[in-house]
C-alpha cells in the first residue's frame, strides 16, 4: 500500500528497531510508519531513540488497537499519531498526509469518543457542537516559553497528539531547534543557551539580549551547537 501512495515515496523498510535506526541515518526520511511491536527493540523505545537523533522526523504508530497500552507509550515516545492495522490504501493515506502536514487527528476522535460515551449513557443524541477555548489565554501564553518559539496569541490545549505527556527528549531538542528558527527569522545575530533559570539571568544581564535570543537548552548542548552548525548565527 505505501509503494502505491501517490505522493510519497517508499525510501525503505526495516524489520526490527535496530534495523530502522541503522536505515533512518541513511536515508532521512521525512515521515516513519512505527510498528508497535518489533523483536529486540520495540516501537515505543525505538521511536524515542530515533527523535533524539532526527527530532524533524514525523513518526505514526502502527497498531491493532486504539485502546492498548501499547500505543500510550508509542504517543509518550513521541508518535504525532497512528493508524491501525486493518485500515485500507485510503484511510492509511490520509493519516500519512496528515502527519506530514502536522495535523492529528486523535484529539478529534477522543471528543467524539467522549460525546458518544455521555450520550449513550443518557440515550441522547451526541450530535453537538464542541467549541474548545481558554479565556484570557493571550495573555497567560506570555508567561510561557510560546513566544520564544514563534506562538503567539494564545496557548495549546492538549499536544499534537491529544494526550497530556511529560517533556520528552526529542521535544525539547525539537524546542531548541524553533528558538535557533525564531532568533535567526527575527534578525538576531546572537543567541545564548542557558541551562535553567540562574544562568539564564546571568547571560542576560551580562549581554542584555531579550527572551527570543535566549534559548533553554538544559542539558543538551550537543544538539544546540549541532543545529548550530547547519543553521549559523554570527555569534
Amino acid at each position: 500500500m505505501l509503494g502505491t501512495a501517490a505522493g510519497l515515496r517508499l525510501v525503505g523498510e526495516a524489520s526490527s528497531g535496530t534495523e530502522a535506526l541503522q536505515a533512518m541515518g541513511k536515508v532521512k526520511a521525512d515521515l516513519v510508519l512505527m510498528d508497535v511491536h518489533m523483536p529486540g527493540m520495540d516501537g515505543a523505545a525505538t521511536t524515542k531513540e530515533l527523535l533524539v537523533e532526527f527530532p524533524d522526523a514525523k513518526v505514526i504508530a502502527w497498531t491493532v488497537s486504539e485502546s492498548s497500552d501499547d500505543l500510550l507509550r508509542m504517543m509518550r515516545a513521541g508518535c504525532c499519531g497512528y493508524v491501525l492495522k486493518d485500515v485500507g490504501p485510503a484511510e492509511l493515506q490520509r493519516a500519512l498526509w496528515s502527519a506530514i502536514r502536522s495535523e492529528s487527528p486523535v484529539p478529534r476522535k477522543m471528543i467524539a469518543a467522549s460525546l458518544a460515551e455521555v450520550a449513550a449513557r443518557f440515550e441522547a443524541s451526541a450530535d453537538a457542537i464542541v467549541t474548545v477555548s481558554i479565556p484570557g489565554g493571550d495573555e497567560i501564553a506570555k508567561r510561557t516559553a510560546n513566544p520564544r518559539l514563534g506562538i503567539v496569541g494564545g496557548l495549546s490545549i492538549l499536544g499534537t497528539t491529544g494526550i497530556v505527556i511529560p517533556y520528552s527528549c526529542a521535544s525539547w531538542i525539537h524546542s531548541i531547534h524553533r528558538g535557533i528558527d525564531v532568533a535567526r527569522a527575527g534578525g538576531f545575530d546572537h543567541v545564548a543557551g542557558s541551562t535553567g533559570a540562574t544562568s539564564e539571568q546571568a547571560v542576560r544581564a551580562l549581554y542584555g539580549l531579550p527572551d527570543v535570543a535566549l534559548i533553554d537548552m538544559g542539558d543538551f548542548v550537543g544538539g544546540m551547537l549541532k543545529y548550530l552548525r547547519s543553521h549559523p548565527i554570527a555569534r
